[in-house]
């Protein structure tokens, strides 16, 4: 990422693993940058991975990233329960086990001893730097599609509007003026005391 804002080749570049897949992928994305720079984009990352995975990592950082991540598996954010359901579906979903990405300690401790191997230059290598399984999109933005599709709703609507009858356009008033004294009408008691309510002895709480 470094390499390619110093160069002025894109305004970002984000990494992310699609892990919930049955074939998971890597997707590298550069953003805002220009399609005459792409060449310059795809050497300038393949001549960094491989001057990375030619000198090695470095092992303070890698030990920083694992110990960032062990962090935010175990400081899970609220609702957690519907959050591990997800997690749990990641690998159930495809015939795995469901609490496989939600028993992470063993996971996090082969990271840890993958440092005393050469095993992330490896893997750099192989994400990175061979081609097989490589996909490039290439997404160019049309700087007159939003107006166009503006120019196209306001048509289609005048055009909804010019068909209806006074009738009709009588009876759509009434709907919305409907529609707003409901939405501007609060529940009464007796509407509020249907929603369905936990209580804490219908939670178990473990410590």
């Amino acid at each position: 990422k470094r390499a390619l804002l110093e160069k002025g080749l894109a305004q970002d570049l984000t990494m992310d693993i699609l892990d919930d897949l049955l074939q998971p992928v890597l997707l590298m994305k550069v953003q805002n940058t220009d399609p005459e720079k792409y060449d310059e984009i795809m050497r300038t990352i393949h001549d960094t991975a491989a001057a990375l995975a030619d000198s090695g990592l470095d092992r303070e950082s890698l030990t920083a990233s694992i110990n960032r991540a062990a962090f935010h598996a175990r400081a899970m954010h609220e609702p957690a329960g519907l959050i591990r359901n997800i997690t749990a579906l990641s690998s159930w979903l495809h015939g795995g086990d469901p609490l496989q990405n939600l028993e992470f300690n063993a996971c996090f401790e082969q990271l840890r001893e993958m440092l005393n191997t050469n095993a992330y230059e490896l893997l750099l290598r192989e994400l990175l730097l061979e081609k097989d399984g490589l996909c490039i999109v290439r997404l160019l933005p049309s700087r007159t599609l939003g107006k166009e599709l503006l120019e196209n709703e306001r048509a289609r609507a005048a055009a909804m509007a010019k068909a209806l009858t006074g009738d009709q356009r009588a009876a759509h008033e009434r709907f919305l003026a409907g529609l707003v004294q409901w939405q501007a009408t609060p529940d009464t008691p007796q509407q509020l005391s249907t929603r369905p309510m936990l209580s804490l002895k219908d939670v178990e709480c473990r410590v």
